[in-house]
């Protein structure tokens, strides 16, 4: 067999990531008597339906997704918010933060607005609480 000099990353499918957040997720609701979630950048808030967090607050910048995840979650604990993750601000914490597929992914951020956001992040986690986040492999490099 030939042997290639080609050397090739191999980057795992956005499918894959997917999967196994949510196992993650599943294993972290098991340690929390109250599981709860506050997203930043919640697009339409798929992580409800397989996750089903006994609160969740999602934040997106984004008129048409925060109504379709209105849509489509009646649940009376969870709520939507069309703000600025930058900004947002409530007295709810929760044990988890997340945001994923946004810094450097849908959005450029620099090193300012990646620390400022999961700061604002921080502050609406519990003491004993967790943060998820993902970024770009060009971001994490820069910064």
């Amino acid at each position: 067999m030939h042997k290639s000099k080609i050397k090739i990353k191999p980057r795992p499918s956005k499918l894959f990531m997917y999967e196994r957040l949510y196992e993650d997720l599943k294993e972290m609701k098991k340690k929390y008597k109250i599981f709860s979630i506050t997203e930043f950048a919640c697009g339409v808030s798929n992580l409800l339906d397989p996750i089903k967090p006994s609160y969740y607050q999602g934040i997106d910048l984004r008129k048409k997704t925060i109504l379709e995840s209105k849509n489509k979650n009646k649940n009376k604990n969870y709520n939507f918010f069309l703000e600025n993750i930058l900004n947002f601000k409530s007295k709810k914490k929760t044990s988890l933060g997340m945001c994923i597929q946004t810094f450097g992914i849908n959005v450029d951020f620099d090193n300012k607005i990646l620390l400022k956001s999961l700061n604002n992040l921080n502050k609406h986690i519990l003491k004993n609480g967790s943060i998820i986040f993902n970024m770009s492999n060009e971001l994490y490099i820069k910064n």
